[in-house]
């Protein structure tokens, strides 16, 4: 356990100092302390603490030095804008507990901080300073950018991966914290959400010409093919840039021109809307041969569709029977 603190020796000397003590104490901020040696018990100096969760910091550097003047001798305003600069991250909370400040007190610092720009509070009560807060939409715009130039198909970062990263850059494993933050920024418009990933503002996909009569045959051959679906590996056969290939399926699927049955077969949306229609129009329980018979296909792709279904709730199965719930 470290504590930040003004000591000054038995010769008059002050100076920051952190201590590091053998066994934990309970301290706040503004607490006096005397330091003394085991034998002789002798006094060799006091002080005042400033800090009860500091990070560990280096000797002489003059901007750790202007920090502790702020916790030392700023307003409380000025000292929870420094601890909203610091690298890790804090809650409201844990913020008002650390500083020894009541509820409303850390409230009404944090809401006059948003007024002025210096502080942003994300939904979880993590507070970020404006620089600090400057520096982490810089990591979300340059991750998201990078997979941009590197996936120029994908219509964004996938959503888990943006986060991984994220934790990783931020050098934390508060999984709350990243979501919240990314919350805050979709709605503050800085980025957008795709369903399963994320992108910059205003990003599209731009097709080469060839690219673009690809994914037009692939659209083609899924109208074409209506219930009966095609299978990826024949889709996948018509490029040998099979990166692209996925991209054009996944772009397909996002606009809602095909729907993904399972990993092995995607179906044209309105196909799918009619094998979803099948089943609804049952009154009761129903076989995997009736729900056949009334979509007029054959038990294969029956097969197919009815765990699709299960899977999406919009049946449920017992064993032997479906029923249509949604």
């Amino acid at each position: 356990d470290w504590s930040s603190d003004v000591c000054s020796s038995d010769l008059g000397e002050t100076a920051y100092a952190q201590l590091r003590l053998e066994e934990p104490a309970a301290v706040r901020r503004g607490d006096r302390f005397i330091i003394r040696f085991y034998s002789p018990i002798i006094t060799v100096g006091g002080g005042r603490i400033i800090d009860t969760l500091p990070a560990r910091h280096k000797r002489n550097r003059p901007e750790i030095l202007a920090g502790m003047e702020v916790l030392s001798k700023g307003a409380i305003s000025e000292i929870i804008y420094a601890k909203a600069c610091e690298r890790r991250f804090v809650r409201q909370k844990e913020l008002a507990a650390e500083l020894g400040l009541l509820a409303y007190e850390m409230e009404e610092a944090s809401a006059a901080g948003m007024a002025d720009g210096s502080l942003t509070v994300f939904p979880d009560g993590t507070v970020v300073s404006d620089t600090k807060f400057a520096m982490m939409k810089d990591t979300v715009w340059g991750l998201i950018n990078d997979y941009h130039a590197g996936n120029p198909l994908a219509d964004g970062m996938p959503r888990q991966e943006l986060l991984s990263r994220l934790k990783s850059s931020w050098f934390t494993d508060d999984d709350k914290l990243v979501q919240a933050v990314l919350k805050y920024l979709l709605s503050e418009g800085f980025v957008e959400d795709r369903g399963k990933s994320i992108a910059v503002s205003g990003f599209s996909i731009e097709y080469t010409d060839e690219q673009l009569a690809l994914k037009k045959k692939i659209a083609e051959i899924y109208a074409r093919a209506g219930i009966e679906m095609v299978k990826n590996n024949e889709i996948y056969g018509l490029s040998e840039d099979a990166r692209t290939v996925r991209a054009v399926l996944e772009d397909l699927e996002s606009e809602g021109t095909i729907y993904k049955v399972n990993p092995s077969y995607y179906i044209e949306k309105t196909a799918w809307n009619k094998a979803v229609e099948a089943a609804a129009s049952f009154e009761g329980r129903f076989t995997l041969a009736e729900y056949r018979d009334r979509l007029g296909t054959t038990r294969k792709y029956a097969a197919e569709f009815l765990p699709a279904m299960d899977k999406a709730h919009i049946t449920v199965f017992d064993g032997e029977t479906r029923r249509f719930i949604r």
